[in-house]
């Protein structure tokens, strides 16, 4: 990403918006990761690339960084010393970094570590509040983090993520309009299940 030429990786996430500003974000966090844990991103390889050669250089938010910033920092970008700290350390961290929100932070900790996290986007979201009734009325993505992260069973915080995830991409009764790509078969379950576990209580 540091090495990478102007443009190339604003245009590889523009796909999901405001392409520019995370991929300056997105270089700064790698700059800072490289000077605050040297030693832990001493394993790199090299991070010179002719096309940062031939660039000579530029301004970050053009996509190059100077050859003589890369010359001074060892190593290589890297989060796999996060693995060996405590959970609410790893968030605490993340989240102390720029542009990123619990939601980024859940999915670096359950999809990049293997910690069990719960991530709530916008399907997550509408399902556990709207088909489910998880979660507690005027929650937003942040609150219902808090509120879904501390009571699934850690086990299942992961193939929970991904099924509501997936079924919300799927399922007419549970997508939000335009976000619906592709319909399931049959009905949808859900429903159902929310009376019987209403009725059980």
């Amino acid at each position: 990403v540091l090495c990478a030429p102007p443009g190339a990786v604003e245009e590889s996430i523009r796909v999901g918006g405001l392409a520019d500003i995370k991929a300056e974000r997105v270089r700064r966090i790698l700059l800072g990761l490289l000077k605050k844990f040297p030693l832990e991103c001493q394993h790199a390889a090299t991070m010179m690339s002719s096309s940062s050669k031939a660039s000579k250089g530029g301004e970050m938010g053009g996509g190059v960084v100077p050859e003589e910033i890369l010359r001074s920092l060892p190593g290589e970008p890297t989060l796999e010393f996060l693995r060996s700290w405590d959970g609410s350390s790893v968030r605490e961290f993340l989240t102390s970094l720029d542009g990123v929100g619990p939601k980024t932070a859940a999915c670096v900790m359950l999809f990049a570590l293997g910690l069990p996290e719960f991530p709530v986007d916008t399907h997550v979201l509408h399902i556990a509040q709207k088909r489910l009734k998880w979660l507690p009325s005027g929650a937003n993505r942040e609150t219902a983090f808090l509120h879904l992260n501390c009571r699934i069973p850690e086990a299942i915080k992961g193939p929970l993520h991904v099924l509501l995830v997936e079924h919300g991409k799927r399922c007419r009764a549970c997508s939000r309009g335009s976000l619906q790509k592709e319909e399931i078969e049959g009905t949808c379950p859900l429903p159902e299940a929310n009376r019987e576990g209403r009725a059980a209580e």
